[in-house]
């Protein structure tokens, strides 16, 4: 679509269809053809024509008065996967200034690619929006370059013979079209890269030697830091099993101070025991206040408590049972009374729906009499109030059948109409059919007029005429013979696939055979394995399974026997973790009664030693006795005899003061030393107290160290039988697991050997598969019976159409010596009517004279006779034009009438579908009232809701009774309540009395055990205590003569530690990655030269190869195309120039004769350069537009005379003939030249052409 380019107007849009193969745009000079090329070149790539700046490329706005146009392109088009795309380029020029003068500015406005929904077209999707983008992706989607589509595909008219410029011009055409310059580039690059990567290699090296260094230096100091970590972890062990025996010392000297706390907790115990005492009395001596005591006994009271217990149950009992019936009575009310609303609810609906029943049978009832009389209908009511639903339904049934009955006749009358229909539409086809026989005989009467007035004409000529048809029969024949060639051609280009395939079968069934090979040298190295393990497989999948069950079975039995291991190790380990426990335990007791016996002061060390205390303090308390009896005896003696005046041992009276004094003065000094004897005595009885009760609190704590040891030592040996044990699980689990790693192995290899067996006949199948499909294409080729190669072929092409350029030289001839002899006959005949009027007696003359004028006067006769049968076909065709009309207007009002009854028929049909519709709306409600039967249901809802109402009078009797008797139940439950009460005061009383001398006997207990512990916890604990606090003391010293040393080996490994952190940190990452960068960067350097000489040698690759193919179709089509003899053919010649290493060509287009080669550039004519440049470009479409076989010609035929023309036209046709299967290929041709497109008419390739006009209005 053109809107507002050049001299298409920008009000209107105009749209061009492209045909294919070929469109062809005539129009006279100016008309606008070249503007069609200008716009898809500016579509396809946003390039503006030559010469078309100031915005000439637009409409100018002058031409419509306006101050801008809005100019757009629009092509649709499908791209290289077969999409369907939409480009949009939107432009404005605008004029500013006066309508002579002023300035213009162009801008675009809008540029958008879209992509149509092959499903639904009206779903687009945008691909690209700025312009920048639109100009790279539009190449891509057609799939050529830009330089192609500028200077190849839609080359301008004035651009045209670009390949005949100027040197520079040429090379840049060829460079943008190759591509050259991106490779080039790619080229310099490369080398670029390489000469830095070799800088960069060597300075790698020596950063690699470098850290070779270092990471010598590093490994040193790390084997000195593992030494130093170790000597530290030996040194670490002796400390921590010295911490832990001080530990256990501690522990010991622990447990001594918390057997001098047992006795601490019987005296607590003791006076807790005593409290309790007082606050039971307190609580015994208030209950015997407050309560009545009862003189029964205790089993009488419970006795009598239980009865009242068991009367005041039951009364709980009946209680509950009236309570639940009360409830459940409630419920049974408020359930009868929901369901007899509900009951109510469904009887108001019934009574509703009776209602509704009987208004809808009187509805249906008028209405069916209303039809009666419409459509026939026997009714057996008369009005609507004695219908009966029965009698409704059996009525509203006749309704269906005249519905059928009318639906069958309007069925009836439809096939009717289109039978009459049918029938006149065929006599107008019959009189359509005469008409257009009449055409073709008039056409044949023309035909022959102008048959008949040729042969007058050309009796002189007819031996050419026979020649030149002849050599036009050879050169159809050699066109033919070429048309063959090219399908063998191309049949031999598909025998190449099916020999490439062949080929590639091939390859492929010796790569599978070679698969087999090296499989089935794998299977048997595998068996072999086996066999040297004591196992014999037979080499197939179903011999390796049997051998893969047995071994899953003894995997099997391995597997339980490690499970059967783990459990015995589990069961071991906890077993020796309680025992471990144990033996943490029996530790701490012993630390514990360690530490309480070096809490004691000890005094003796053994068992005799408490005898001899025994011994002593009963001594001591003899003589401590006596002296106390002595000075109790002294003093019973001093009151006697001060009393009685007489010594009370022999009773003889003192005769004088001076007796008295003297008895009482040996009395005192009896007296005197034996206060200060017994306070000796009593320290001396104190002390040995406390020495015993020492002694006897020690001994049990010796007895229960020494049983604690035995204990610890029985753990001990347990613990090693134990963990001797568990290590024989461990073995016996090791090896199982062992042996089960051995079968996983051996049943891997066996699964991986079955798998090497069944891809061998996977292989061998393949092998087979390909044996057959090699021999079927080897017999595909052999029916083809074709022994020609694809090369051959082509030589056999040359040679036909260097034949065919022969015949078409000797058919030019021919025409010549036609031409000739034409003009020979005409001086001849002008001869003739000379010697005519000279010589009258030449009877040869006369007599072919008369000869030609009879077949003259027969030839004038025949025209008459056609233009006679000519009008009178003409008479026949006016007579047949009546009945046309007239057989035209009686269908057309057959069609009107058929259409109006029809439509009558059918409103009729509609009215009786409408009142069916209504009728059997209302049959189904009354059929649905029937068959719900709404009035037995409503009979029954009645009589359900009397039965509630008699259901709720009797619950609610039976609630009143019930809570009659619970009021009863309630004053018997609150006078038994105070007797209750106090028999469990008289329980409580007797309990608290039996609590009272519980007590009493625990306090008498615990005062017996805080007597038997302190005279039994008493010793001597100072021996022991000293010896444990001496170990203490050793192994403190030690632990910091070890401290000592650990602390300058730690410094030292943080020495070392620190020194391979500073100076050596990750050395060996360092030294991976630079070994890794420095074989990296070698192996790119080889790379990339690789790649370069690849690059190059593929570079002139492509070029040689694409110039030999560029040059082999200049010259097929050179041939086929020129006429003149000076040119055989014509070629591009590719100069390549180095320097420095790149490569660079200089393009010429030579024109050869013989050997001689020539520049055509200013040495050919305008035709010559005319048909050059376009050879030129055709060739270069047929290389580089594989994917894009588009092709615009402008005006191909300018300077070409009318033989190279009708040339150019065959040679188009044979590009069109060959290139048509290509999906999508399409030739644009663009003339003026009436002839050529007559030219091209016959090619049977198109039937159609644009004709492009000025409008002028």
């Amino acid at each position: 679509m053109v809107r507002g380019i050049r001299s298409f107007s920008p009000d209107d849009a105009s749209v061009i269809d492209f045909f294919t193969p070929l469109t062809i745009i005539m129009g006279h000079n100016g008309s606008g053809k070249t503007t069609v090329i200008e716009c898809l070149k500016y579509a396809t790539t946003g390039d503006l024509p030559p010469n078309s700046k100031g915005g000439a490329f637009i409409h100018d706005p002058k031409l419509n008065r306006t101050p801008d146009t809005k100019a757009q392109i629009r092509l649709k088009f499908r791209n290289v996967n077969r999409q369907t795309l939409v480009c949009t380029r939107s432009i404005q020029l605008t004029r500013k200034g006066g309508p002579n003068g002023g300035t213009v500015s162009q801008k675009t406005l809008e540029n958008l690619l879209v992509k149509v929904d092959s499903d639904d077209p009206t779903k687009q999707v945008s691909l690209s929006t700025r312009c920048a983008d639109l100009d790279l992706e539009m190449p891509i989607q057609l799939g050529v370059s830009k330089a192609v589509l500028q200077n190849v595909i839609f080359c301008h008219q004035e651009e045209s013979n670009w390949p005949l410029s100027d040197a520079a011009t040429v090379k840049k055409k060829f460079d943008e079209i190759f591509a050259a310059t991106r490779y080039t580039k790619a080229l310099d690059n490369i080398r670029s890269i390489r000469k830095e990567q070799t800088s960069e290699i060597k300075l790698d090296q020596q950063r690699l030697s470098h850290l070779q260094e270092n990471r010598g230096k590093a490994e040193r100091l790390r084997t000195n830091l593992m030494q130093t970590v170790e000597r530290l972890r030996d040194y670490r062990g002796r400390l921590d099993e010295q911490v832990h025996e001080a530990a256990q010392l501690e522990e010991r000297i622990g447990e001594l101070k918390r057997r001098q706390e047992r006795v601490v907790h019987l005296q607590a115990k003791r006076d807790r025991l005593g409290g309790e005492i007082q606050v039971v009395s307190g609580s015994l001596a208030h209950l015997e206040r407050i309560t009545t005591v009862m003189t029964e006994p205790l089993e009488e009271i419970k006795r009598m408590l239980e009865g009242q217990e068991d009367v005041s149950r039951e009364i709980d009992r009946e209680t509950k049972v009236l309570d639940r019936q009360v409830a459940v009575d409630e419920k049974s009310i408020q359930d009868s009374r929901r369901e007899a609303t509900q009951l109510a609810a469904t009887q108001g609906r019934l009574e509703l729906r009776v209602q509704d029943n009987d208004r809808e049978v009187r509805r249906l009832a008028a209405l069916l009499l209303e039809m009666r009389d419409t459509y026939g209908l026997t009714l057996s009511f008369s009005t609507s109030d004695a219908a009966t639903t029965p009698q409704l339904l059996d009525d509203a049934a006749q309704l269906q059948k005249v519905r059928e009955a009318q639906s069958l006749e309007l069925a009836k009358m439809k096939g009717t109409h289109r039978r009459a229909e049918q029938e006149l539409r065929a006599a107008l086809r019959a009189h359509e059919a005469n008409i257009h026989q009449l055409d073709q005989r008039r056409a044949e009467i023309e035909r022959q007029k102008v048959e008949r007035t040729r042969r007058g004409s050309a009796a002189h000529t007819e031996p050419l005429v026979h020649a030149v048809q002849e050599t036009q029969a050879r050169l159809r024949s050699q066109d033919d013979r070429i048309d063959a060639a090219n399908e063998a051609l191309r049949a031999l280009g598909g025998m190449a696939d099916l020999r490439a395939r062949l080929a590639l079968k091939q390859q492929e069934r010796e790569a599978a055979q070679a698969e087999t090979i090296s499989l089935t040298a794998e299977l048997t190295r595998g068996c072999a394995d086996l066999n040297s393990i004591g196992r014999q497989p037979d080499p197939t999948p179903a011999g390796l399974q049997a051998v893969v069950n047995g071994c899953a079975t003894r995997l099997a039995e391995a597997e339980a026997r490690i499970r059967h291991s783990a459990v015995e190790v589990a069961k071991g380990e906890g077993q020796l973790q309680g025992l471990l426990r144990q033996r943490e335990r029996l530790a701490d007791e012993m630390a514990t009664l360690t530490r309480t016996l070096q809490a004691l002061t000890p005094t003796c060390t053994s068992t005799a030693d408490i005898a001899d205390l025994v011994t002593a303090v009963g001594s001591l308390r003899e003589r401590l006795s006596k002296l106390q009896g002595m000075t109790s005896a002294y003093d019973y003696l001093k009151k006697e005899a001060a009393r009685h005046a007489s010594c009370p041992l022999c009773d003889r009276e003192f005769r004088d003061y001076h007796e008295d004094s003297t008895f009482n003065e040996r009395i005192e000094s009896k007296v005197a030393g034996l206060p200060a004897q017994i306070r000796q005595l009593e320290s001396e009885l104190r002390d040995g107290l406390a020495a015993l009760d020492f002694r006897r609190r020690q001994l049990p704590l010796q007895e229960k160290l020494e049983r604690t040891r035995t204990e610890l030592e029985t753990a001990e040996q347990a613990l090693a039988d134990l963990r001797a044990t568990l290590d024989t699980s461990r073995d016996a689990q090791q090896k199982a697991s062992e042996d089960r790693e051995g079968l996983v192995t051996e049943r891997a290899r066996l699964l991986e050997l079955q798998q090497v067996a069944l891809n061998l006949l996977t292989a061998q199948e393949t092998v087979h598969q390909l044996d057959a499909t090699c021999t079927e294409l080897q017999g595909q080729l052999v029916a083809t019976g074709s022994s020609q190669t694809y090369e051959e072929c082509q030589a056999e092409l040359r040679r036909l159409s260097t034949e065919k350029k022969t015949i078409e030289a000797d058919l030019r001839d021919l025409q010549e010596r036609k031409r000739g002899q034409q003009e020979q006959d005409q001086k001849l005949h002008i001869q003739i009517l000379e010697y005519e009027r000279s010589l009258q007696t030449l009877d040869q003359s006369a007599a072919r004279k008369a000869q030609l004028e009879a077949e003259v006067r027969l030839a004038e006769r025949e025209i008459q006779d056609l233009e006679i049968q000519n009008e009178q076909l003409n008479t026949d065709q006016a007579k047949c034009r009546p009945d046309i009309v007239a057989a035209e207007k009686a269908l057309n009002e057959h069609v009107a009438l058929s259409a109006a009854t029809e439509e009558r028929a059918d409103e009729a049909l509609r009215a009786l579908s409408e009142h069916l519709l209504t009728v059997s709306h209302a049959r189904d409600t009354l059929d649905r009232f029937r068959r719900d039967d709404v009035v037995t249901q409503l009979a029954t809802c009645q009589m359900d809701l009397q039965t509630l109402e008699k259901r709720i009078t009797a619950c609610e009797g039976n609630v009143a009774t019930a809570n009659d008797r619970l009021a009863e139940l309630d004053r018997r439950s609150l006078d038994m309540d105070g007797f209750v009460k106090q028999l469990r005061d008289n329980v409580e009383l007797h309990g608290y009395r039996v609590r009272l001398t519980s007590l009493r006997d625990l306090v008498a207990a615990a005062e017996a055990d805080l007597a038997d512990a302190t005279q039994t916890e008493a010793g001597d604990l100072t021996a022991d205590l000293t010896a444990h606090e001496q170990r203490l003391t050793r192994l403190g010293q030690d632990g910091a003569s070890l401290r000592g040393e650990m602390k300058q080996l730690e410094a030292q490994r943080v020495q070392y530690q620190q020194e391979l952190e500073r100076d050596f940190e990750d050395i060996d990452g360092q030294f991976k990655d630079q070994l890794i960068k420095f074989k990296t960067a070698e192996l790119a350097h080889g790379d990339l030269e690789r790649y370069g000489k690849a690059l190059d040698n593929a570079i002139m690759k492509y070029h040689s190869v694409k110039m030999e193919e560029i040059n082999r179709t200049i010259r097929e089509l050179w041939i086929q195309t020129y006429q003149g003899n000076d040119i055989d053919t014509i070629e591009i010649r590719s100069d390549c120039e180095s320097t420095r290493g790149n490569r660079s060509y200089n393009y010429r287009v030579v024109m050869l004769k013989g050997d001689t080669a020539l520049d055509m550039r200013g040495r050919c004519s305008a035709g010559q350069r005319v048909l050059s440049c376009l050879i030129i470009r055709m060739a270069l479409a047929e290389s580089f537009c594989v994917h894009c076989g588009i092709l615009a010609l402008d005006e191909p035929t300018t300077n070409l005379d009318r033989d190279n023309i009708a040339n150019l036209a065959d040679s188009l046709s044979h590009i069109i003939r060959t290139r048509r299967q290509q999906r999508n290929f399409q030739l644009i041709v663009i003339t003026h030249d009436e002839a050529f497109v007559e030219l091209l008419g016959r090619s049977d390739y198109t039937d159609h052409y644009w004709q492009v006009y000025k409008d002028e209005a």
